[in-house]
């Protein structure tokens, strides 16, 4: 069984993925590593239409995707089961399906023959915001069965995918699609005294940044007062496996926009040094987002050096009043530099172009 360190460093890369710190193929790929897979395939389907609304795969090609995916989720015998037994922490096909019937199940032969993917290991996150979500492994025959070291550690890490799934749709802070944050989001793991047990790339640059949180002496340290109560009481609160705390924003001293954070309760099936987690949190850098999301929107629209910098302090939600005083000109050319904003960005209004430019 994998040591302690490297079973981390999947969870780390759930958790980064699911915050769009990395690409969820990423992921796959360490998995897939770690299962001895030869093939890797993140999928969701959408409880309401019945259409699979995400595909990421790991060593599967779009041609062979698309020729495998109308039979998937219809007939394929082993997938079957996450849908009739979401309670299964993991769905390894063998425990769950005899032999003749996989040879009589035409996804099997599919897998068999195009992606030499004998055994099946499955990983659900069922029903998570009216979508159900998977993750299947593919082994194939010459590495053999699954053990039952493997089989423990599926099982645990089955808890931290249902999370870190669940994370990026109760927050809509992640990409579930390919693709980074460019370093705007991060998450710590923290005890229920406060310790950090784990903090990621993300929390450790915020950190260092010393504007609005730091750790300190081995504890998380908040400069908005007000927040951090919020956020304790929200640690103190974390008990049940499936809620989140609303978003909170922490003020920053230099009065950039404020950090967004949110605590979910700490899967208690978890390894050293998370053993003790009481919570985790995760941490949006608004900030350096909007400055990303306002260069992408410099150079795909053609906003002038003065349209740019306006165009951030609408994306901080300031009037035109405020942007005057802000980078004093007049409220008049505010006005005229945003109606020229919203007419190369094709929006009618603020709150349009908000979720144009951070989309």
């Amino acid at each position: 069984m994998m040591q302690a360190d490297q079973t981390l460093s999947v969870i780390d890369a759930l958790y980064a993925s699911a915050l769009g710190e990395r690409d969820w193929a990423d992921a796959l790929a360490q998995l897939s590593s770690v299962f001895n897979a030869s093939s890797a395939h993140l999928w969701m389907l959408d409880n309401e239409t019945s259409q699979v609304a995400l595909d990421i795969t790991h060593q599967i090609d779009a041609r062979t995707l698309a020729r495998y995916q109308d039979a998937f989720l219809a007939s394929c015998v082993r997938t079957g089961h996450l849908f009739e037994r979401p309670d299964l922490p993991i769905y390894y096909d063998y425990l769950h399906s005899s032999e003749t019937d996989l040879r009589l199940d035409p996804c099997y032969d599919f897998y068999r023959r195009e992606v030499d993917g004998g055994y099946y290991v499955g990983l659900a996150a069922p029903q998570v915001s009216s979508h159900m979500v998977g993750l299947s492994l593919q082994r194939s025959r010459r590495v053999g069965h699954a053990d039952a070291s493997e089989l423990r550690l599926g099982a645990l890490i089955q808890t931290h995918f249902q999370r870190a799934i669940s994370i990026a749709l109760h927050l809509n802070f992640a990409q579930l699609h390919h693709g980074s944050n460019g370093g705007h989001m991060g998450f710590a793991f923290v005890g229920a005294d406060g310790a950090v047990l784990f903090a990621d790339e993300g929390v450790t640059s915020f950190a260092a940044a010393s504007d609005g949180l730091d750790i300190e002496g081995g504890r998380l340290r908040i400069a908005d007062a007000g927040a951090a109560a919020r956020i304790a009481q929200d640690i103190d609160a974390a008990t049940d496996l499936m809620t989140a705390s609303p978003v909170r924003h922490a003020r920053r001293p230099s009065g950039a926009a404020p950090y967004k954070i949110a605590v979910t309760p700490a899967p208690k099936n978890t390894v050293l040094p998370l053993t003790h987690a009481r919570a985790m949190l995760a941490v949006q850098d608004v900030d350096a987002k909007i400055k990303d999301d306002v260069a992408r929107a410099a150079s795909g629209y053609g906003l002038s050096e003065r349209e740019t910098e306006v165009a951030a302090l609408l994306l901080r939600g300031l009037n035109a009043k405020a942007i005057a005083g802000k980078i004093d000109i007049s409220r008049e050319t505010v006005r005229t530099h945003t109606k020229s904003i919203y007419g190369k960005c094709g929006v009618a209004g603020h709150a349009e172009l908000i979720t144009k430019l951070s989309g």
